[in-house]
Parts: structure tokens; C-alpha cells; sequence
């Protein structure tokens, strides 16, 4: 499965960030946004997209504050 982060800047605009090699290198680019962002005003999703040789799985997901260090 491939490992993406939704960044959505200030709520309005949706770059993709990645794919990410480990949950663990995902959530630490979550966390190194953060330290740009101490407001949160950027949304932060987790996007992980699966692939069969018949069908796509896309799955989104909020980050906790525990997380991102919020």
C-alpha cells in the first residue's frame, strides 16, 4: 500500500505529499510540517492508496494531535 499525506494549505488548496517508504516516515513529515504551521491552519491527511491487479483501494485518514505533536 502506498503511503501519501494529504496536505490541504490553510483549508482551501490540496497538494499530495509522497509516497512515504513507512507509517513511521509519514507521520514524521507530518510532524516536520507542523513546526511551519504551529497554528494549524493546514489540514492534514493520511491517503493510502492499494492496488490489486483488478482494483484501486483509497483510503483517507485523519492524523491525531498526539501524532503531529499538537
Amino acid at each position: 500500500m502506498d503511503k501519501f499525506i494529504i496536505l490541504i494549505w490553510n483549508d482551501v488548496e490540496p497538494p499530495l505529499r509522497g509516497p512515504y517508504a513507512s507509517e513511521r516516515g509519514r507521520i514524521r513529515a507530518a510532524r516536520r510540517h507542523r513546526t511551519v504551521d504551529p497554528e494549524g491552519k493546514d489540514g492534514l491527511f493520511r491517503l493510502n492508496v492499494g492496488r490489486s491487479h483488478r482494483t484501486t483501494k483509497v483510503q483517507v485518514a485523519s492524523f491525531s494531535g498526539r501524532e503531529t505533536g499538537r
